[in-house]
């Protein structure tokens, strides 16, 4: 119950003009840009940031703009869950969770992160990463405070189901004869289905809240196979394709062959995961013999587990993993000093095809600018 609906409904939210569909039968690719009048871009026309056509497929930093949007969005749906929750006869503090929880600050495009870390493939291996954040859920103290069956009606009046609806009750040892088993369902089963649980999200505050803030994107749905022409039309322009040739020649005179950036991304990152695993897997730690842990209480068996984890950790052939590390960093150092010219080229063409998306699709974007300020 602790993963909000929220996160993934913004990552569906922001990839919806996005979606790669396939294209319908009657329509054709028009390479014809009108190039009168000011571009404009369809993030800023739409409010919506992250919405770039030009933005690489290996892009995943999250813009300053993009948090703002996404705070911004879950605030005003944490809102909508009190009123919903105070008409349900219960107490509930709008959660408004620090950017650093959900955004950790790290610039993965800079050149400081690039020279570090290179893509973070393989030289986050070993890296203990620790994000100590001074925040509790000022829910926690009101469900404490509560009896198991005043929860059990708050967290059906939150979620809609209760982690107890979700599973039956196994005694603990073998000299129990009785187990208290979920009430069948209408359809005879005693787990309810994805269905049965959509449902029951669906008339929760939670659900409620998250139609009323998200259920405005759906406007966009309509476009999705028209974005999608004008995304290919980008990426056969003839100035993209000049560029990513530029590119890659410059990768070449470094010592790298690839066709353009989403090429190489998806090559490396299942090379580089398959070869990191390679090295990882030789020093396996051995299975614990059950004559090894016959007769340890939990904590000491999960003792000799770490332990046999760090000889194992103490076997890695460093200096592959440290080679394999390097060779990462060099050709992200590479792509940052090739990609330099690329971006530029590749966001002044996307304006050119965003203005004519919003020429041709201007009263649905409309629709959704005014549905999406109320």
């Amino acid at each position: 119950m602790e993963l909000k609906p929220q996160l993934v409904l913004l990552t569906l939210m922001l990839a919806i003009p996005l979606t790669a569909v396939a294209c319908r039968d009657d329509k054709t690719i028009d390479n014809t840009i009108d190039n009168s009048g000011e571009p404009i871009r369809l993030g800023e026309y739409l409010g919506l940031p992250g919405i770039d056509l030009a933005r690489s497929s290996g892009s995943y930093s999250v813009s300053s703009e993009e948090q703002a949007f996404f705070l911004e969005r879950e605030q005003k749906m944490e809102e909508l869950i009190a009123e919903c929750m105070a008409r349900e006869g219960f107490e509930y503090i709008p959660v408004t969770s620090p950017a650093s929880i959900m955004f950790p600050d790290v610039d993965y495009g800079s050149e400081e992160y690039v020279r570090e870390q290179g893509f973070g493939i393989t030289t986050s291996f070993g890296v203990e990463q620790s994000y100590e954040i001074d925040w509790t859920d000022p829910n926690a103290e009101i469900t404490d405070a509560l009896s198991e069956s005043e929860r059990q009606a708050y967290e059906e009046a939150l979620f809609g189901v209760t982690d107890s609806d979700l599973t039956t009750v196994i005694p603990e040892t073998e000299t129990d004869t009785e187990t208290e088993q979920a009430e069948p369902l209408e359809d005879g089963t005693d787990e309810p289905s994805e269905e049965d649980l959509s449902d029951y999200f669906s008339e929760s505050c939670r659900g409620q809240a998250s139609e009323k803030v998200y259920s405005v994107f759906q406007i966009l749905d309509e476009l999705e196979s028209d974005f999608t022409l004008i995304e290919k039309s980008f990426k056969v322009d003839p100035r993209i394709l000049a560029a990513d040739t530029e590119w890659s020649e410059c990768m070449s005179a470094k010592g790298y062959s690839y066709e353009n950036f989403d090429d190489m991304w998806s090559s490396l990152r299942s090379d580089f995961v398959s070869r990191l695993n390679e090295i990882i897997m030789l020093s396996m730690p051995d299975p614990l013999s059950e004559e090894l842990i016959t007769g340890k209480s939990p904590e000491e068996i999960e003792d000799l587990y770490r332990q046999a984890e760090a000889e194992a950790r103490a076997r890695i052939d460093q200096e592959a993993l440290a080679a394999l590390q390097e060779e990462e960093r060099d050709i992200a150092i590479s792509n940052f000093e090739c990609s330099k010219s690329l971006n530029e080229k590749r966001s002044e063409i996307a304006a050119e095809y965003e203005t004519q998306f919003i020429d041709n699709n201007r009263a649905v974007l409309d629709e959704f600018r005014n549905q999406l300020q109320e």
